[in-house]
């Protein structure tokens, strides 16, 4: 769970910023050809964060570019956001290291903007791979440090998210007392911040915690009371981890039919989310649950299932326990040559992430696929190094401890003998001499109890490997065992000579009856072939049916959409030479009579001069609606022109516009042109009137044979689900669609829009 908020900080940053692959193949050529700006930069973001999930080499190139720009262009704000990404691009490759220090590097560029909440983050998720890397003491520190940051700043979820991190530390170590506690305490902060989503999550960890302890009933409680929560708020993501906290305890209760159900509530949830890793995750737990049910064909294909999406995504985090899984289930089903190649894969991904966890189960399988393969020389070396694997960890910990506590008491007595010398020799100050060292000598009781208890969990490590060193005579007797196996195996082989015998004389009998099946059951292909030939002829049929019916109705839209062009031509043309010369001619008679007229008074005068400048504003309108209609730009120097003299007439006070093209030097065919002049045309009567906005950027790329335009406001947005509810887009979604083309929208309320189409050309005749 404490790998969950990792990704969730990630997600939740920059949810709005997965396109299409359309998209990205325009954003990289807009920073091959734009200038290095603003947009430039999020261009580069936008596509490092596209390729953190999907190729981290990827996402890692365009990242880092960012730190070549000018230093202008690298605020605070910006550099963060990107060593956000690099970092997690770093986990998801198992560079570990890598992501440690790129998350150092977040901190420092926190910390000098006085940035505490991503100071926070940093230090937090510096603690998560430190999990990955089974160094869980420095993981606790780091927690309790990003813990110390949100107090300062009063961040009740970070607080609440860090003790929630440190539980869950605890619970992995075994220590279900320390576990529960900080639990506990993340729950409360949960509680008094009524944050119902992290309530519910609360109450999976407490699942966890009684499910290790094996007290099923209240683990199911638990887990029952968070998904009552989830069906309320509907968190996708943490209802499909309550799914799989409650599958993982009905598996332990051997309960495995409502194992499997709720493994498969949490799959469909993933694979709704085209969330591959989680969809990895699943399919290992399926393979454990069949596993335990001794049911290993069916452990062996989920586990492949795991092995393969990990490879596909990268994440050797996750591979190694696949790899070996499938194995432990290959060698139950005797083969021992694929669980081989597993377990030599496995120890290839463990010598990268160095998870000492993979490497104790590794060695333990590697010591049952020598003991079936009857090499118990090499079963027992393996089993011996994973004792000592398990001794080591358990050892480490307890190494640690005391040195902290000599090292606390040296440091106590060395800073009371610096007192004793600068105090004066006063009885009072005598007095309090002796009180501290009073204190400090509690204090060194205190840590010689420590060490007596460590002492003891010596002595029973140390019964713990005479006990081994018992099941070793035993694996000798287990040897002897199979020696008197084999020679039993020997009498069975002579029986089972003599069983074959007999065997091949039924096998004689038989043969006869299958020659007659088979030509009935040739019979029969025979008929089926030619029903299905019959079928197939039908199904053609009624395709060129359909395509027929296809072809009649694009012909009908491009006559409808030919004779609104015309007839947009014809209006305009009886504006612009019917009606605009009668109104030229009107003025120029006003003007002559005014020239042969005295007038009464000024006020007639001005009132004559009202009407003439009413004739004038008029003539000037017939013009702006003619060229709306049908711009001259369009028809004589093609669709570039005619877009950037629409431009033109909009005011760059109320809404700034960028206009890029590319390739639109040659002609195309005249009525793509007047489409797509009519679909940028919608796009940006739809900005001025319903978004808000004061920044508009436009971009029409024309290659060989397409032409690819993206359209994106900083305007107020909207949500996607209403998108067809206008007439406009309407109309614009199927102009595109008449063109054979596509159209993409992608906004979210306070987030600006961005239309994005592309449509094959043809060149002007």
């Amino acid at each position: 769970m404490y790998k969950i908020w990792l990704l969730v900080f990630i997600l939740l940053l920059t949810s709005n910023l997965l396109f299409a692959q359309k998209t990205v193949d325009s954003l990289r050529r807009v920073i091959a050809t734009a200038p290095q700006d603003t947009n430039y930069v999020k261009a580069l973001i936008r596509l490092s964060n596209y390729y953190c999930n999907r190729n981290q080499d990827s996402s890692l190139f365009f990242g880092n570019q960012v730190f070549s720009l000018p230093a202008e262009l690298q605020k605070p704000p910006v550099q963060i956001k990107t060593y956000i990404i690099l970092a997690f691009a770093n986990y998801m490759k198992g560079d570990y290291k890598g992501s440690i220090n790129t998350y150092q590097k977040m901190y420092e560029v926190a910390e000098k903007a006085g940035d505490k909440n991503n100071m926070g983050n940093a230090i937090g998720n510096q603690g998560n791979v430190y999990i990955e890397m089974g160094e869980y003491n420095t993981a606790i520190s780091k927690f309790s440090e990003a813990k110390n940051i949100y107090e300062l700043i009063k961040d009740d979820d970070g607080i609440a998210r860090n003790y929630n991190n440190i539980g869950f530390v605890y619970k992995d170590r075994g220590d279900y007392e320390k576990a529960i506690a900080n639990f506990l305490l993340a729950l409360k902060y949960y509680e008094k911040a009524k944050a119902q989503n992290e309530v519910s999550m609360a109450y999976n960890n407490i699942a966890v915690i009684y499910g290790k302890e094996k007290n099923y009933s209240k683990a199911i409680e638990y887990s029952t009371n968070a998904l009552e929560i989830q069906s309320k708020i509907k968190n996708e993501g943490l209802t499909a981890i309550i799914y799989n906290t409650i599958a993982n305890v009905y598996a332990e209760m051997k309960t495995y039919q409502k194992a499997l159900d709720n493994y498969k509530a949490a799959s469909k949830i993933y694979e709704a989310q085209n969330d591959k890793r989680q969809i990895a995750v699943m399919s290992s737990n399926l393979g454990k649950m069949y596993e335990l049910k001794k049911q290993f064909d069916s452990s062996k294909y989920y586990y492949q299932i795991a092995i393969d999406i990990n490879r596909k995504i990268g994440n050797n985090r996750n591979l190694a326990s696949s790899l070996i899984g499938a194995a432990f289930s290959q060698i139950a089903m005797n083969k021992l040559k694929e669980a081989e190649n597993n377990l030599d894969s496995a120890e290839i991904v463990i010598k990268t992430t160095s998870k000492k966890d993979d490497l104790q189960s590794f060695l333990f399988v590697k010591s049952s696929y020598y003991e079936t393969e009857g090499n118990d020389k090499l079963a027992l070396n393996f089993y011996k190094k994973y004792t000592d694997l398990k001794d080591t960890i358990f050892n480490e910990e307890n190494t640690k401890t005391i040195a902290d506590l000599s090292i606390k008491y040296e440091t106590e007595k060395k800073r009371l003998q610096i007192d004793l010398l600068n105090k004066d020799n006063t009885l009072k100050d005598n007095k309090i001499k002796l009180q501290r060292l009073a204190l400090t000598q509690r204090a060194y009781d205190l840590a010689r109890q420590q060490l007596a208890l460590t002492t003891a969990s010596l002595t029973i490590s140390t019964n713990e490997l005479q006990i081994k060193s018992q099941s070793e005579l035993l694996l000798q007797k287990k040897i002897d065992s199979a020696n008197a196996a084999q020679r039993l195996l020997t009498l069975n082989r002579q029986a089972r000579i003599q069983q074959l015998e007999i065997e091949k004389q039924r096998l004689l009998n038989t043969r006869k009856n299958t020659i007659i099946v088979v030509i009935l059951l040739v019979t029969a292909l025979l008929c089926l072939l030619g029903y299905s030939y019959y079928r197939r002829y039908k199904l053609k049929q009624a395709a060129k049916l359909q395509a027929y019916v296809a072809e009649q109705q694009q012909m009908a839209a491009e006559s409808i959409l030919a004779a609104e062009e015309n007839e947009r031509k014809r209006i305009a043309g009886d504006l612009h030479d019917g009606l605009g010369q009668m109104m030229s001619a009107a003025k120029m008679n006003l003007s002559v009579i005014e020239s042969e007229m005295n007038f009464d008074s000024t006020e007639q005068q001005s009132a004559f001069e009202k009407v003439i400048k009413l004739i004038d504003d008029s003539i000037k309108e017939v013009r702006t609606v003619s060229h709306t209609m049908m711009p001259n730009a369009l028809l004589k120097a093609g669709l570039a022109s005619a877009i950037a003299e629409f431009i033109k007439q909009i005011d760059k006070r109320v809404l700034r516009i960028q206009l890029h093209t590319e390739g639109l030097n040659e002609r195309i065919d005249q009525n793509t042109e007047s489409i797509l002049y009519r679909v940028v045309q919608e796009c940006v009567n739809n900005v001025i009137k319903h978004s808000g906005a004061t920044q508009l950027d436009i971009a029409l790329i024309k290659s060989d044979n397409k032409i690819e335009a993206t359209i994106e406001d900083n305007g107020k947005g909207f949500d996607t689900k209403t998108l067809f509810s206008g007439i406009g887009l309407k109309n614009i979604q199927s102009r595109i669609q008449f063109l054979k083309g596509e159209i993409e929208w992608s906004s979210q309320p306070g987030e600006g829009t961005l239309v994005a189409f592309h449509v094959p050309i043809t060149k002007s005749n």
